[in-house]
């Protein structure tokens, strides 16, 4: 009767034993699934908002660019006397440079 009873008992133990390692598992994987999927959508999120700044930004400095383009041309058609604006146009050079501006930049025709 010992031997059926210790049978039975050791049974009972390994599904126990089972039903525990399920349960860990499953703990492990919400955990996980609760830290990494936030964690992915703001780093999505976040990518995605980086590049939108960035597309805005050129924009902004394309629509930037025809004034640049326009007053850098002028200062190299007529090159400037004073200093104060040879200063300008050094400037609009290096702006012109900087935005990466196209040649024909505010030029429509």
């Amino acid at each position: 009767m010992d031997s059926v009873l210790s049978g039975e008992f050791a049974k009972v133990r390994a599904e126990q034993k089972t039903r525990d390692i399920r349960g860990s598992y499953f703990w492990i994987v919400m955990v996980t699934y609760m830290v990494v999927c936030p964690a992915a959508g703001i780093l999505v999120s976040r990518e995605i908002s980086i590049n939108v700044a960035q597309e805005a930004a050129r924009e902004s400095e394309l629509k930037l660019c025809a004034i640049v383009v326009t007053a850098d041309d002028a200062y190299r058609a007529a090159p400037p006397v004073g200093t104060t604006v040879k200063k300008q146009a050094a400037n609009m050079a290096k702006l012109r440079q900087d935005y990466r501006c196209p040649a024909d930049a505010g030029v429509k025709k």
